[in-house]
C-alpha cells in the first residue's frame, strides 16, 4: 500500500509545494515519510529540492532542533543533498549541527 501510495507522487508538484513550504520541519518530515513507502520516490524528491531556497529558510531558523530534524531527515534519504544544503549554510549554524550531530557522516560537517 506505502509502494503504490509512494509511486504515484507527482515529484515536481510536490517539489514545487516543498519549494514554497515555511516550515522546515515539515519538509524533512514529509522526505522521511515518503522514504517509508519508496526510498526511490524520497530519493527523487530530495534531488528536486530548490537547495539554494531551502537553505535560506535553514540559515533563518532559530529553532535548532527543527534545523536538524530537517536535515537529518533529508541526510537518511541522501547524504549528497544533505551535504549542498549544509554547505549552503552559515558557519555558526555549520558548527551547531556538527556538535549536535556528530554521527552523522556529512562531508561538510568534517569541514567546519
Amino acid at each position: 500500500m506505502a509502494l503504490s501510495l509512494a509511486n504515484s507522487i507527482d515529484i515536481s508538484f510536490l517539489s514545487s509545494k516543498i519549494n514554497i513550504e515555511k516550515n522546515i520541519r515539515w519538509v524533512g518530515w514529509c522526505i522521511f515519510g515518503i522514504a517509508k513507502g519508496s526510498e526511490e520516490v524520497a530519493l527523487s524528491l530530495a534531488n528536486s529540492i530548490d537547495i539554494t531556497a531551502l537553505s535560506s529558510k535553514i540559515d533563518k531558523e532559530e529553532d535548532i532542533e527543527k534545523v536538524e530534524l530537517c536535515v537529518s531527515n533529508i541526510a537518511m534519504v541522501s547524504e549528497k543533498v544533505a551535504n549542498e544544503i549544509i554547505n549552503c549554510l552559515n558557519s555558526k549554524l555549520k558548527y551547531e549541527l556538527q556538535k549536535r550531530m556528530p554521527d552523522l557522516k556529512i562531508q561538510a560537517l568534517a569541514s567546519v
